[in-house]
């Protein structure tokens, strides 16, 4: 029984705090403070409730009172009824201050002091209302009352379908104006952050015209529209129409701002190189955005209003651990951008807190998220500056490699160009020897024979005579003709003509027949032509140009032989090669002279008949010897002197191929 009791004084008690109703009685002047705990509420479900009935539910007890100071009224198309109970005896006057904008339909009721109802109707989708003041906040102007008056009762009907979170206040024109300092002050900044820093971004973007400052420029516009112009509601600067429509699709720009977001964070951390693991992430929230766009633009604001700051903290999530993943990449500029989706994060999770009634929500509460965000913006911004910093960085990197690279190539042409000067200078030179060379050797032979022929002319010559001094012409005339084949292949090669054509012959063949051409020659001089040809010795090389090869150092051996010398000339295949070489004693030592005949240049030497020549022969040897695939090789020991090389045999080079 004793339990009973206490329960019913407990029932009593909550029953007459927490469901009275009727509203405590507020004093003017009041301090510049919220209400919400001093008024009492009716939720009208189908926004049907009349006046007459709203106060008959009033003095019935329906009104609930309320225990917050925001009330906080979730999101619902419902309509609400708030009583508010007010004395005001003093001589100035005062003011309800529904200090929130985004309202979309608010009917203010009170009376006179003559009892006639007052009836103020406003909200951002109605239309405007000279008696409201309707900024960022509404204002209503609340009748006096009298010294012995017992209160008088506001009825205050709101309804959006949206969000709402609602802060009541009622003061005199003092406070009023005095109230709202540090608010404007807050508001003033970030929105002239914002503006700034989307002026310098487009600015940018036309300079540069990288992508990211455009999705960045974008994000900023759209999030200045989202919450400086609708959540904070100074939409109504630009006028009542743009106002109204702000308020029918306020959701386009949240959803826009998270797309051109995320659009920035794709180009800005470089998602495909640094992290391919969540481009299907990115994909996905994207085409969600898209989605929400998509119906943001056809309405839906009540089912978008919770959808939109759920996916936002989401997004946020997504976002800041990408930045994190392109951070630990190497891409120092993200650590600006990690704390700048922290700071919004953080402002998120305590709109959630305070949305879902976790923690009480308090007149700076409305201040977090544009705080937050312009957080963001800035340390965005530093992040794109260092981005753009290490880009001119690595740019200068590069150019002065690039700088490098130009003055080693230019080094290394200035090198091939000193080095092609020499050679031309060189082989002008030798030009010019040869050519000399030429002129003195070529003359006399010809004088010899334009002599005997002029002395035919005048019949000065018997036919014995002159048979006698056509023998003696012939070595010469064999000697100009093999010089004439040399100069006309080094010309060849000079002016670079086609190479060699390869083809199979037996070189001992080739070997017999020129010892044939030279027997009369060896025999004027008293030199012995002796040759050892082992087998037969097919080569694949080209044929005149090996038959000059051997003709020049038979030639040369023969010039250079004392009388009655030997002139051995071998040949043998062996491993894949035939072997040649040609061998002869001289009448000097020309140990010392083994340098010359291993070199490029061209000299001349008499021979033991004082034969002349131009020394081009052996530079055409061992140029046409390494071009059929051979080596030649120069042994010179005392008066001995040996000449061979190596050419590829026939059956090896078919192996080969």
């Amino acid at each position: 029984m004793r339990i009973c009791n206490v329960l019913k004084l407990i029932l009593i008690f909550f029953s007459t705090t927490v469901f009275a109703a009727d509203p405590v009685m507020i004093s003017v002047p009041h301090a510049y403070e919220n209400i919400g705990k001093h008024v009492s509420i009716l939720k009208d479900q189908h926004n049907s409730f009349t006046l007459e009935q709203v106060i008959r539910m009033g003095d019935a007890g329906k009104f609930v009172r309320s225990t917050e100071s925001i009330l906080n009224l979730g999101n619902s198309t419902s309509a609400f009824w708030i009583k508010i109970r007010y004395q005001n005896s003093s001589k100035q006057n005062a003011y309800l201050i529904v200090d929130v904008p985004n309202i979309d339909y608010i009917d203010f009721y009170t009376t006179d002091d003559k009892g006639k109802l007052i009836h103020q109707h406003t909200g951002t989708l109605s239309a405007p209302n000279l008696n409201v003041v309707a900024t960022n906040q509404y204002i209503f102007d609340l009748p006096q009352t009298g010294a012995t008056d017992q209160g008088r009762d506001v009825y205050l009907k709101v309804r959006t379908d949206n969000i709402m979170l609602l802060a009541l206040k009622i003061a005199d024109a003092k406070s009023l104006i005095s109230s709202g300092n540090y608010k404007v002050g807050f508001e003033s900044v970030y929105s002239g952050i914002l503006i700034m820093l989307f002026v310098f971004n487009i600015f940018l973007f036309i300079s540069v015209k990288d992508r990211t400052y455009l999705y960045y420029s974008i994000y900023i516009a759209a999030l200045f529209i989202y919450v400086v112009l609708y959540i904070r509601g100074h939409g109504y600067i630009l006028g009542p129409d743009f106002r109204k429509f702000l308020n029918m699709y306020p959701h386009v720009f949240a959803s826009l701002a998270t797309l051109a977001a995320y659009f920035f964070s794709w180009q800005f951390l470089g998602i495909k190189e640094r992290v391919p693991k969540l481009i299907l992430v990115y994909k996905v929230m994207i085409i969600l955005w898209i989605i929400l766009f998509i119906i943001a633009i056809f309405g839906g604001k009540s089912i978008l209003a919770v959808l939109v700051n759920y996916l936002s903290f989401i997004s946020c999530i997504v976002a800041w651990y990408a930045g994190l993943c392109a951070y630990r990449k190497g891409l120092k500029p993200a650590l600006y951008y990690l704390i700048a989706w922290f700071a919004v994060g953080i402002s998120f999770i305590i709109a959630l807190l305070g949305l879902t009634g976790v923690i009480p929500y308090y007149d700076l509460s409305y201040e977090v998220g544009p705080i937050g965000t312009t957080i963001e913006m800035l340390f965005l911004s530093f992040a794109l500056g260092d981005r753009f910093n290490h880009i001119r960085q690595e740019k200068k990197r590069v150019e002065k490699e690039n700088l490098k690279l130009i003055l080693l190539h230019n080094e290394r042409l200035e090198f091939v160009v000193e080095e092609r000067t020499q050679k031309l200078s060189k082989a002008n030179a030798e030009k010019d020897k040869l050519f000399s060379i030429v002129a003195h050797d070529l003359r006399s032979p010809f004088n010899s024979l334009v002599s005997i022929l002029e002395l035919n002319d005048n019949d000065m010559l018997d036919f014995e005579e002159l048979k006698m001094l056509l023998q003696e012409t012939r070595k010469n005339v064999d000697q100009i003709h093999l010089t004439l084949n040399n100069l006309l292949y080094w010309a060849k090669g000079q002016m670079e003509m086609p190479g060699s054509n390869p083809e199979n012959f037996d070189l001992g063949a080739m070997a017999e027949k020129l010892i044939l051409v030279y027997q009369p020659l060896s025999i004027s001089k008293k030199v012995k032509l002796v040759t050892d040809i082992s087998g037969t010795c097919n080569v694949f090389a080209d044929v005149n140009e090996i038959n000059l090869v051997l003709r020049n150092l038979i030639d040369n051996a023969l010039k250079f032989s004392p009388q009655n010398s030997v002139i051995n000339i071998m040949m043998k295949q062996q491993a894949g090669e035939v072997q040649v070489s040609v061998g002869n004693v001289t009448q000097e030592d020309i140990t010392n002279k083994l340098e010359a005949l291993d070199s490029q240049e061209f000299f001349s030497t008499p021979g033991t008949n004082n034969e002349q020549g131009i020394g081009l022969g052996l530079h055409l040897c061992r140029e046409y010897i390494h071009l059929n695939g051979g080596d030649m090789r120069v042994v010179v020991k005392d008066h001995q002197i040996t000449i061979s090389f190596s050419l590829p045999a026939f059956g090896d080079m078919k192996t080969m191929s």
